[in-house]
């Protein structure tokens, strides 16, 4: 073998691996999707399978997957459930991510979460300082951190996450490493996802 073939051999060998790294090093970034502070998650003690709901708290079908599961992961209970509303450049869907993560400052994102698809419709921030109140949250601290740095990179985050995934409609779930769910057909049913949730295990 000529020195030019060796040469142009390592060079191919050289650009496979690169590009093999840089896959893995691209797939570790997609799946920081599942690292969030405590207080934005939903761990009971025990919990160990994550679970990422990419949302749209204003779409039907949003609302529709959450009562599903919901009762999926309160019925396998042992779920570690990361909400992540996307915000996709809209005021009203931002202010509604920005009040779970909030409300999660005072230990109370899942709450919130569930109660501003209870009490929908939620269009403004009154309304859910009015939620906030009747969950016992301190109101003026609540209507500060709606407006914090903090929270504000956690909303941002949501939808660089939904972008680098590529996903172009909501809601879309994500379970461990196994399961996907897209919006298209028919919504699985509560205990479709718990077994989802099983096999992930």
């Amino acid at each position: 073998m000529t020195y030019v073939k060796r040469l142009l051999i390592a060079l191919i060998l050289l650009v496979i691996g690169f590009l093999g790294y840089s896959f893995f090093q691209a797939r570790q970034e997609l799946f920081k999707v599942y690292d969030v502070p405590e207080q934005y998650e939903y761990a009971p003690k025990g919990a160990d399978v994550p679970v990422v709901l990419f949302e749209d708290f204003t779409s039907d079908q949003s609302r529709q997957l959450h009562k599903i599961l919901k009762k999926a992961v309160d019925q396998d209970g042992h779920i570690i459930y990361i909400p992540r509303p996307v915000p996709l450049n809209d005021p009203i869907k931002t202010l509604l991510a920005s009040a779970i993560y909030a409300a999660g400052e005072q230990g109370k994102m899942i709450e919130m979460h569930d109660r501003i698809y209870d009490a929908w419709p939620v269009y403004d921030e009154q309304k859910l300082i009015d939620i906030a109140k009747d969950l016992g949250l301190d109101t003026h601290k609540f209507s500060r951190d709606l407006r914090s740095d903090k929270v504000r990179a956690m909303v941002n985050a949501n939808q660089s996450y939904y972008e680098a995934w590529a996903f172009r409609e909501l809601p879309v779930l994500l379970v461990d490493h196994s399961y996907i769910y897209l919006p298209s057909g028919t919504l699985p049913s509560s205990e479709e996802l718990v077994t989802k949730f099983e096999a992930a295990r």
